[in-house]
């Protein structure tokens, strides 16, 4: 008779404890390879971002050769993105805008832009934020995570962005190259922003809109900056956030400003949209990706100083960039 300890079959089989040892190792196998594959993925995501910024850098660039004039971007009518279609390989798309009807129309399926303003395009989406997509909101919202540099503090310093110049109470006119005296290399064209998917329940700080309830049609510029810097997201009152089409230009819209540093929050001056601070955001890790009038694009951390972020905004400030500084 064979012993137990010399039967095959026996000698063959796992216990259970080597069973449990080799379930630890693949389960920490797994823990370490999951974060490394998330990385390697918002890494290509990242360069993705970068490469989109690139082309709209570009095409800025193309459009002010062509004009002699930059894009306008403030004025409520059609966005920087729609007057570039025709330099980022969109022609069919530029041909069939209506340009006599109201931009901001495009909500309504009645508008001529309607089909226009549904386009999803790649292009104007960074794929790290995929608030673009969420089911949320309306399906049919062509929108953009790239939104312009309008400058900082309009209602204390109306639109001093490169791109129009001007202030609050006249209508601006677009710049130039000749009218960017800091140098087109140390000023910024667009920057990211995160997409608040349209939930009104939704207070994510980098994507909301919040109410600041200082009283006043015109509180002190800098009242208005900290109060919005200190609010607590948990309970200030939300507003809506960045959320709109890609082809209508206005604060909030297609717009973002340098008011606060990246990743800060956005608020509303008493429900004024115009006079709001839009500030750049992105999904990545502690900063966003900005292309600059030259079409070179860098990486700024949002613990960027305050000076020097605003610095960045103005074509014609006057301010000395560092690279030092962020």
């Amino acid at each position: 008779m064979i012993s137990p300890v010399q039967d095959p079959a026996r000698r063959r089989a796992f216990t259970l404890i080597e069973v449990l040892v080799v379930i630890a190792i693949i389960g920490l196998l797994i823990a370490l390879l999951i974060p490394a594959v998330q990385s390697a993925r918002e890494a290509s995501r990242r360069v993705q971002c970068t490469n989109n910024l690139k082309q709209l850098g570009l095409a800025i660039n193309n459009y002010a050769n062509a004009h002699s004039v930059f894009p306008q971007a403030v004025p409520d009518g059609f966005s920087l993105h729609a007057r570039i279609l025709m330099f980022i390989d969109k022609k069919y798309l530029y041909n069939s805008i209506n340009i006599t009807d109201a931009p901001h129309s495009v909500v309504f399926t009645s508008s001529p832009n309607y089909t226009a303003a549904q386009m999803h395009l790649a292009v104007f989406l960074c794929p790290s934020d995929g608030s673009a997509t969420d089911e949320r909101h309306l399906p049919d919202q062509g929108r953009t995570n790239y939104a312009v540099n309008g400058g900082y503090g309009s209602h204390v310093h109306g639109y001093n962005g490169p791109f129009d110049t001007g202030d609050v109470a006249h209508r601006p006119q677009p710049g130039s190259f000749a009218s960017i005296l800091d140098g087109a290399s140390n000023t910024a064209a667009m920057s990211e922003w995160v997409l608040w998917p349209g939930d009104l329940a939704d207070r994510d700080p980098l994507a909301a809109t919040f109410d600041t309830e200082i009283a006043g049609a015109n509180p002190p510029f800098d009242s208005f900056v900290r109060k919005c810097n200190d609010l607590d997201p948990a309970t200030s009152p939300t507003t809506g956030g960045k959320f709109a089409f890609w082809i209508s230009s206005g604060p909030g819209w297609t717009v973002m400003n340098h008011t606060l540093p990246p990743d800060a929050h956005s608020c509303l001056n008493n429900g004024n949209m115009t006079d709001g601070i839009y500030t750049a955001g992105s999904r990545h890790a502690a900063g966003v990706n900005v292309v600059y009038l030259d079409g070179h694009v860098r990486f700024i951390p949002s613990s960027i100083g305050l000076a020097q972020w605003r610095s960045l905004s103005t074509g014609a400030g006057g301010e000395i960039a560092s690279d030092g500084a962020y």
